[in-house]
């Protein structure tokens, strides 16, 4: 049952309850039940709210460094943390495309703040020598 269900059922049965009171004292409890809507509607739209924009804010990151070429081959996860935050996570191939990508993700309108969680793992055959 939803919270504005609950508030709906809470009201009723108080006015049912409340039938023998003074008028004054209904509208009282009246105004307190829709008080108590109107927070649970606020909060309930800021947590929507909030959510639109942490995902808007992932998908204009994740666009960005999943289209630029010199990270084309790099595994590079995408986090949003509070409203404004991004932690890259994974593993890229050289100090370059780790730059790369935290400067994409800096440059992102709506970004304040960039967690670096990137690590840099050369690939296998770099590492042998060649005669």
């Amino acid at each position: 049952m939803s919270k504005a269900a609950v508030v709906v059922l809470v009201f009723v049965l108080g006015f049912a309850a409340t039938m023998d009171r003074a008028p004054a004292q209904i509208g009282e409890r009246v105004d307190r039940a829709l008080d108590r809507l109107g927070d649970n509607i606020r909060e309930g739209w800021e947590e929507a709210r909030g959510a639109v924009n942490r995902m808007g804010l992932q998908a204009r990151v994740y666009s960005r460094v999943r289209w630029e070429k010199a990270l084309e081959n790099e595994t590079v996860e995408i986090d949003v943390q509070a409203s404004d935050a991004v932690v890259l996570r994974g593993n890229v191939k050289s100090e370059a495309a780790k730059h790369k990508a935290i400067e994409l993700a800096r440059d992102t309108v709506g970004v304040a703040r960039v967690v670096d969680e990137l690590r840099v793992v050369p690939p296998a055959d770099a590492a042998v020598e060649r005669p």
